[in-house]
């Protein structure tokens, strides 16, 4: 790694092995001195140090939750399992809260018992750190047997010439577990349903978080396509605020029980009165601050006065209640999965394809109640299989 001038040789700082011949060389570099390719070379070098690192002490992790005792005259031995206080031990040495130190210890257990492959991976640098933490919790409820064919499928994947983002691989290995165990994956949701709950939270910038885990997932994308179909119609009233914030006024509106559309906007959020929340059965009340409504005047009143905020269903479908704000149809269009990092990789033969595609389809076809075609933006129907 060094040319004769016993300088570093920064050509084969790309392909280095991770180590401490890698970490020494690493060490001595000044990057302030380097040019900016040097200092992409010298940033990836370091990602696969710290991976190879942090395989090792995941290692030692799970050696010292296998001790039998950790006093300063122990003998070198180790358990077969898991000690009853390896919580407590590590917690007390890394500085963890208990429920941190069983999440840690959560992950060494997968890497050094469950998965051999991800852990190989690791220790050569070729993975980072959040994405084993990502394969582990992914695959922790299959069979081992199970969990090594999903391991091997998601590293191969992984493998590519640019490699997949972790949202991607999370995205892949999800759809591969739900084809390995598709009957466990259902009894995982159903158990996992039953913990579902709602969660509030007060930021370091004076905000709040409203967050609900665990929700039905039907629930969850009728909420979706309400929530956005709300935002865009107060939006083409002539709203001046983005749709994002529109779409977050309109979700904690309801909540308050008043009407996104009529409700007056306020920078502190005020506890709602008993007058605020609406009787059972009966829509938002108005706040005297009526929307433009974007109808043209032809739809049916709301009967509380206030402008309906999504269309009506298609005639036919079976649509979910909202209050007095119309309804969700069994034609309503959804992409449960929100873009954010360029989209997945489609693999043509021997040739990837880097790019993203819509793929529009009713909802029931989404949540696997029906199997009506989608449209596929460019290339028109598509049958679900």
């Amino acid at each position: 790694m060094f040319d004769r001038r016993g300088d570093p040789d920064f050509s084969v700082l790309a392909s280095a092995a991770p180590g401490p011949e890698l970490g020494a060389v690493l060490a001595g570099i000044d990057t302030a001195a380097v040019n900016g390719h040097v200092r992409v070379l010298v940033m990836a070098a370091w990602e696969r140090q710290v991976s190879w690192a942090s395989a090792r002490l995941y290692e030692v992790m799970a050696h010292v939750a296998r001790s039998p005792a950790c006093e300063p005259d122990s003998p070198p031995e180790l358990d077969r399992c898991f000690g009853e206080f390896a919580s407590a031990e590590v917690g007390a040495a890394l500085c963890m809260s208990p429920g941190s130190a069983d999440r840690e210890l959560s992950f060494a257990f997968e890497l050094t018992e469950r998965l051999p492959l991800t852990r190989a991976a690791l220790t050569a640098g070729r993975i980072s750190v959040g994405k084993a933490r990502s394969i582990a919790d992914e695959t922790s409820w299959l069979a081992p047997e199970l969990a090594g064919v999903a391991e091997a499928f998601i590293l191969a994947a992984d493998a590519g010439a640019s490699g997949l983002t972790r949202a991607q691989l999370v995205r892949r290995l999800r759809r591969k577990v739900c084809e390995l165990d598709p009957d466990g994956v259902e009894a995982r949701r159903k158990e996992a349903q039953q913990g579902r709950r709602v969660r509030f939270g007060a930021g370091v910038d004076g905000t709040g978080t409203i967050e609900g885990r665990d929700l039905p997932l039907a629930g969850t994308a009728a909420a979706r396509v309400f929530i956005k179909a709300a935002a865009k119609r107060i939006r083409a009233g002539g709203d001046v605020r983005t749709l994002a914030q529109i779409e977050a006024d309109v979700y904690l509106d309801l909540l308050r029980g008043r009407h996104p559309a009529t409700a007056e906007r306020d920078d502190d959020t005020a506890t709602p009165t008993g007058s605020d929340i609406p009787a059972q059965g009966e829509g938002p009340p108005a706040t005297g601050n009526a929307a433009p409504s974007t109808s043209g005047g032809d739809e049916a009143a709301d009967p509380t006065g206030n402008p309906p905020l999504c269309d009506d269903p298609a005639p036919g479908g079976d649509a979910g209640g909202a209050g007095g704000w119309g309804g969700l149809g069994r034609d309503t269009e959804v992409d449960l999965d929100d873009p954010g990092d360029g989209g997945d990789r489609v693999e043509a033969g021997d040739e990837q394809l880097v790019g993203r595609i819509e793929l529009v389809a009713d909802l029931q076809t989404w949540l696997g109640l029906e199997s009506r075609a989608g449209e596929l933006a460019g290339f028109g129907a598509v049958t679900p299989r």
